[in-house]
């Protein structure tokens, strides 16, 4: 089956799906909630960082925070470590 049709089978799946209002309220709160955890980890983190252990991006002096999560986490996948 093509990925077309595939589609357009899911698209009339999920228009008949009604979340009733509470319901839809409360995801929205807890994706509120987890954008405001994240981004309070991600100021922690920073705040933590000695100087001379910030990456560095292209331009001078700003942070690049996800390679340096990663780098500290030991990834190897990260180019920039």
């Amino acid at each position: 089956m093509h990925e077309e049709a595939l589609s357009r089978l899911f698209a009339d799946i999920v228009k008949r799906v009604q979340v009733p209002v509470d319901v839809s309220d409360s995801i929205a709160e807890a994706l509120r909630e987890s954008q405001s955890d994240k981004e309070r980890y991600q100021r922690t983190a920073l705040m933590q960082l000695q100087p001379n252990d910030l990456p560095l991006s292209r331009e001078p002096r700003e942070i690049d925070l996800p390679i340096y999560l990663a780098c500290a986490r030991g990834s190897s996948a990260a180019a920039a470590c």
